[in-house]
């Protein structure tokens, strides 16, 4: 009886501050723009972009001042969630408005790490209906420009593009990518849809010499700290497989804490650098194409060392599930938004905005509905590699956050408002209990979803290309 009243007394008092926000948030919602046809949309995707880099600064130079700028005068999502904490679950997830336990998208590489098994990994089914699948239907120019090589058009990533330009990472970086889509924009008519996605600042953290000076310089690192920064995949891909449990010991040693912040650093200087980029190409796409949504997203954040590891997809804590989300566009007025929403809401929401039909299996909501209340945000991994055996899964209710490791057996509560960086975990059964239980039944909805995908996901074994590919960026070991 208790745990019924401490997740009705939840639902309750969320539903209600939720209400609240929302109704603020509509009536600040005005039509301020009116433009004949069809508007325009525009997706642009930071890959590995920590939600509390946008207002942040180091050494008193802003990180992100033109992404700044820009969520100022939007819909501005400020407790946006990955579904996912690594890029494929992730992408699907929000290209089909599917949690990953209907889509099952789930691994970059099914294989045993270390042997000499052919590399396989998952793709999109044909079944699923992606949102640029949507578009087309619609009479819309679907085009995508494509740096990260989970999304390579092998993974059926390219589903309804009817130009897919994959040029994997380094090959292109920013400066490249907006160079290539803006000359893309200055010639295309509309009606179109253009998904952009750059990989600044995903490791290898390499930023250039400029942006690198814009910061002080990290003192006292260490002859080992520069070995291994002039190494850092032998290092990152050591560490992996000891925290994974392949090897017993680890051959490559730590960085020192100066070390570690020189990592931070390289960091911030990828994510400046992908910043003026990315300003540059929206104001780009503001001049030339004014009736246009842009739309602006991380698909995951990064781990730096806030619970003794580094990269993504092993864990669900905020350093990695919290990303940033920003609408701007006709009708759409400035207003940050505080309670959580999820990237499976991005699909129902541009189709509302660019009055598109709705599909009745999408498990996701029109951001900008009047009815819009707070609701538990569910967000889960299994990492990008089957052999390890994990699975985390998480859900938000208002400031509660519950994590469950389905391979250890453990839960941990947090209070996000108290202690954001989740390091303190609550000892309060009844709300672990409460919120368990919201997990347990949308896995049962997921399950018993009409397009749930019970490992029949397409596996695909990998031509050497794609796995160089995805080796340059840290996806096979």
């Amino acid at each position: 009886m208790r745990i019924a009243v401490t997740l009705s007394f939840l639902f309750l008092l969320t539903m209600f501050l939720g209400c609240q926000q929302a109704e603020q948030y509509a009536a600040d919602t005005t039509e301020t723009e009116i433009f004949p046809g069809p508007p325009n949309v525009v997706l642009i995707v930071l890959d590995t972009l920590r939600a509390d880099r946008i207002g942040a600064s180091r050494d008193g130079v802003p990180l992100m001042p033109g992404l700044e700028a820009f969520a100022n005068n939007a819909a501005y999502f400020r407790r946006a969630y990955a579904n996912a904490t690594w890029t494929k679950p992730s992408m699907v997830s929000l290209f089909t408005s599917l949690y990953p336990g209907v889509h099952n998208v789930q691994y970059g590489t099914v294989h045993s790490l270390g042997d000499d098994e052919a590399v396989r990994a998952d793709a999109i089914p044909d079944t699923f209906e992606t949102m640029a699948e949507l578009f087309q239907q619609a009479g819309y120019r679907t085009l995508a420009f494509q740096e990260n090589a989970n999304m390579s058009p092998v993974f059926n990533m390219d589903k309804g593009f009817e130009r897919y330009e994959f040029h994997p990472y380094p090959e292109w970086t920013a400066d490249r990518m907006t160079e290539e889509v803006s000359n893309v924009l200055a010639e295309l008519e509309g009606p179109f849809f253009l998904y952009a996605h750059y990989m600044d600042p995903h490791a290898p953290y390499e930023p250039p010499d400029e942006y690198l000076e814009l910061f002080e310089e990290v003192p006292g690192l260490t002859v080992q700290d520069r070995d291994l920064l002039d190494r850092y995949y032998d290092f990152y891909n050591d560490f992996l497989m000891h925290r994974f449990g392949i090897k017993d010991s680890r051959d490559e040693p730590d960085f020192s804490e100066q070390g570690k912040e020189k990592i931070r650093l390289l960091y911030d200087a990828e994510v400046r650098y992908a910043d003026d980029h990315i300003t540059s190409l929206i104001a780009g796409i503001q001049e030339r194409h004014p009736n246009t949504y842009i739309v602006f997203v991380s698909d995951h954040g990064e781990e730096l060392w806030e619970h003794g590891s580094i990269g993504h997809g092993p864990t669900v804590y905020d350093e990695v599930a919290h990303v940033d989300l920003i609408i701007q566009g006709p009708s759409v007025s400035a207003k940050a938004v505080d309670h959580p929403v999820m990237l499976i809401d991005v699909l129902p929401t541009l189709a509302a905005m660019a009055e598109l039909p709705v599909r009745e299996e999408w498990q996701g909501i029109d951001l900008f509905a009047d009815d819009l209340l707070e609701r538990p945000v569910f967000i889960e991994t299994h990492s990008s590699i089957q052999a390890t055996g994990i699975f985390k899964q998480a859900v938000v209710l208002g400031d509660r956050k519950l994590i469950i490791d389905y391979q250890h057996d453990t839960a941990e509560l947090y209070d996000l408002a108290a202690d954001p960086r989740e390091q303190n975990p609550l000892d309060r059964p009844d709300e672990v209990a409460a919120l368990r239980a919201l997990i347990d039944e949308q896995n049962e909805l997921n399950r018993s979803h009409p397009l749930h995908s019970e490992g029949d996901a397409r596996q695909l074994e990998l031509d050497d290309e794609t796995i160089e590919a995805l080796r340059a960026v840290g996806y096979v070991m």
